[in-house]
């Protein structure tokens, strides 16, 4: 990791000297003196800015504006390194709720500026960290997560972005949400060896053109005027134009202009390789904020290296020196650890397809094998428990005795968990990869037909065609059990990797559910992961599943008290200790786990890990015991039956259940395993050479 932790540090050497001398920017642009000035600085020269750099870094001046006292931000550099070190700490990715709890515990020492101290004080009031920023305002000061979620997902630009958006729409609304997810895909492209302007740009631009078009369009045209101006002068007149700075904000602030002129100066920088005093002074007279020089002097600093002399060195190094070097002493093996994980999922990956890379080589495979076992099974299970969902286990005693068949199979092309879950699949496929809220959105948009969904799904949409973005839309809908279909899908493809697994399934569902149900959804996906593995059992699949459960207490709609997931439903599974009969736990079962609702997310995962550890992986046992257990039994028996299918393969999947599927069913369902294993293999590939890269 050495040389990728020296490309960090150029990086952060770069953003710190940008942050210095921003700073100075900022103050001259308002009209400030510093100590012993006549008049504010109104030009800059490269001769200027070599005679005042050291002293400028080593003293940066106090912004205050006339009539106000210190306005508290004059340090943008303690969140930054702040941050990596928690990224560090965790060793992991980020969760709204983990940027959230940071952000609180650090209010002594990290003072957020307007925007997201309002947003911080709505989270420390209890709302959910995702939708705290929704309707914030738009402030370019909020990209400065962009940095350690960059730096922690090197080489992978579009999980960079995507991290961006996830923490900066915590504190912000509008474009920097997107903006900052674009200079995150960027950094995680310039701390490569051998990285070039033209990957940093492609990266910065790549996913900002499908998410936020506008922003997009702003910044490409921005980079490609830049890129083709002559001198600098041509380029300050453009950016510096009235009509450029209402074209990047829709409020009366001028910063956002900050982050479109950062870009275009980088453009005209790597064109005309600019000398760092010229450099800097370009991006100190372009733009009015510090955070113009810190995106410029950053990524120039992190691609071309920081060969800007001895004086400016001592001079950063009285800066934030300790701070940046414990972040760095950390960077090295948070990446070596992260490169790891990566590595052992792909080698499982591996030992599962023998790195087949067609749709034709994946379906002679042992993972395509599994996975197609799981769709099958579950589908039928599925169709198998519907016919008596929302009865009670006494009432199909009275009418069936016990359901041992299939009792309407032409439910089998229109039943709502598979048709979720084949748009959770086809959503993966269309994306090649990971997938986020605005492409399960998209899929949505285009393919639901709502009236074959229960209510509550038909809601999410109806918020979803209003408008309201993907990640939000759940938070106004009624807990369920929704998200619990479909969700497979993105277990399948995270196989081997049950942390990420449940991560994604408890994001991707709060696009239309929240509660206890994004939890339950995690939960699952952290399942199907592990239950792919080749030393799955019934034991680690469960243990997947209870480690993906929240980890703090959790309100109950018919309860006073909170409720702890994890021993809640350790309790269920000492309940069912020592049984073997599906049939017989269901009085216990009833006794004392059902909600005030049979769709209760809290039921369905009880009773779903308790057929499951019944049934020890026989399919037909959960789809007999999901279905004879009533309530959400069609539900229940899809998942409990998908489970042991992954495990055990198409030989587990007794032969009855493959004679219900017609021929054109069972080649769609063919063609989309044999689709997702080939994605998965491909994935395992690019994980090789990512971790390779980081060398």
């Amino acid at each position: 990791m050495t040389k990728a932790v020296h490309r960090v540090e150029s990086l952060l050497r770069g953003m710190i000297l940008g942050h210095q001398m921003g700073q100075w920017s900022e103050r001259r642009w308002w009209g400030q003196r510093l100590p012993g000035e006549e008049a504010a600085q109104t030009a800059i020269g490269p001769e200027a800015l070599q005679g005042q750099l050291e002293v400028l870094i080593k003293n940066p001046p106090a912004i205050t504006t006339p009539g106000w006292p210190p306005t508290c931000f004059v340090d943008t550099v303690p969140h930054i390194l702040g941050l990596g070190m928690e990224y560090a700490r965790q060793n992991s990715m980020l969760s709204p709720e983990q940027f959230r709890d940071f952000m609180l515990g650090a209010r002594e020492w990290l003072l957020p500026q307007g925007v997201q101290r309002s947003c911080l004080e709505l989270m420390a009031e209890g709302m959910n960290p995702r939708i705290s920023g929704l309707y914030a305002a738009s402030v370019v000061s909020g990209c400065w997560v962009a940095w350690p979620a960059g730096i922690y997902w090197a080489v992978h630009a579009d999980d960079a972005y995507e991290e961006g958006v996830k923490l900066c729409r915590t504190l912000n609304g509008g474009d920097i949400v997107e903006l900052t997810g674009a200079l995150a895909a960027a950094i995680s492209q310039a701390i490569l060896p051998r990285a070039s302007w033209d990957c940093v740009k492609a990266a910065m631009l790549r996913k900002l053109e499908k998410r936020n078009e506008s922003a997009f369009r702003l910044l490409r045209d921005a980079i490609q005027t830049a890129e083709n101006c002559s001198g600098t002068q041509e380029l300050l007149a453009y950016l510096r134009a009235p009509e450029f700075f209402a074209s990047t904000c829709t409020v009366d602030c001028d910063w956002m202009q900050s982050f479109y002129s950062a870009a275009a100066c980088l453009g005209y920088a790597f064109v005309h390789q600019m000398d760092w005093a010229a450099f800097l002074c370009l991006l100190l007279e372009a733009a009015d904020s510090r955070f113009a020089a810190m995106i410029g002097a950053s990524l120039y600093a992190a691609v071309n290296g920081y060969d800007w002399g001895v004086g400016w060195d001592e001079a950063l190094d009285a800066v934030h020196h300790q701070e940046l070097e414990a972040y760095l002493s950390a960077c090295g093996p948070m990446l070596a650890s992260r490169a790891a994980r990566e590595r052992r999922v792909a080698r499982e990956i591996y030992t599962l397809t023998a790195g087949c890379r067609t749709a034709e080589e994946a379906a002679e495979t042992e993972l395509y094998d599994r996975i197609l076992a799981g769709l099958l099974a579950g589908t039928a299970a599925n169709v198998m428990g519907s016919p008596v969902e929302d009865r009670s286990y006494g009432w199909i005693a009275a009418h069936y005795g016990v359901v041992t068949e299939i009792l309407d199979a032409k439910r089998i092309d229109t039943e709502d968990d598979a048709a979720m879950l084949i748009m959770w699949i086809e959503t993966i496929l269309n994306c090649q990869g990971r997938i986020y809220p605005e492409d399960l959105a998209d899929t949505f948009l285009q393919k639901m037909n709502p009236k074959k969904f229960y209510y509550d799904s038909q809601h999410g949409l109806d918020v979803l065609k209003k408008g309201l973005k993907p990640h939000a839309c759940g938070h106004w809908n009624v807990v369920t059990g929704s998200a619990l279909m479909g969700c497979d899908g993105v277990g399948m493809y995270h196989v081997g990797d049950p942390f990420t697994a449940g991560r994604d399934g408890l994001e991707l569902a709060y696009q239309y559910q929240r509660g206890f149900d994004v939890h339950a959804a995690a939960m699952l996906c952290a399942a199907t992961a592990q239950a792919l593995r080749r030393d799955a059992t019934v034991e680690n699949v469960i243990a997947a599943a209870l480690d993906a459960a929240p980890r703090e207490p959790l309100c109950l709609f018919d309860h006073l008290e909170k409720r702890d997931a994890r021993a809640y439903f350790q309790e269920v599974l000492d309940a069912v200790e020592g049984y073997r009969d599906v049939l017989e736990v269901r009085q216990i079962l009833y006794d004392r786990f059902l909600s005030y609702n049979g769709q209760d997310p809290w039921e369905v995962i009880a009773l779903t890990l308790a057929i499951f550890k019944v049934a020890n992986g026989d399919v037909w046992q959960c789809m007999v015991g999901g279905t004879n257990i009533g309530r959400d039994s069609d539900t229940i028996a899809c998942q409990t039956a998908l489970l042991s299918a992954c495990m055990g393969g198409m030989a587990s999947v007794p032969d009855y259940v493959l004679t219900l599927y017609e021929e054109k069913s069972l080649r769609q369902y063919k063609a989309l395993a044999a689709e997702l294993t080939a994605l998965i293999c491909k994935k395992a590939a690019g994980a090789q050479a990512a971790a390779a890269a980081l060398q």
